[in-house]
């Protein structure tokens, strides 16, 4: 993504995603040229549930002379 906000410098994102035996995924992002973030990783897992399903997701963001930021996600789906 290229992202250009009114009140800030523009940037860009980009990041991928391996999927294996679409159960489990892999994650990984750069924001760039960002001092305060930069490389994100993260991982999910989802199954088959009735005719829905449930994930779970946690990603790690490196926030430079911040705190780094843990994010977990529980969903289901119907």
């Amino acid at each position: 993504d290229a992202v250009r906000p009114r009140d800030f410098d523009e940037h860009i994102q980009f990041g991928a995603e391996y999927r294996l035996a679409n159960v489990v995924s892999l994650r990984a992002g750069y924001s760039a040229p960002n001092e305060e973030e930069g490389i994100s990783l993260g991982g999910g897992l989802q199954t088959k549930f009735g005719q829905g399903g449930l994930h779970l997701d946690y990603s790690y963001s490196d926030f430079g002379v911040f705190d780094n930021v843990n994010r977990f996600t529980f969903s289901f789906s119907f």
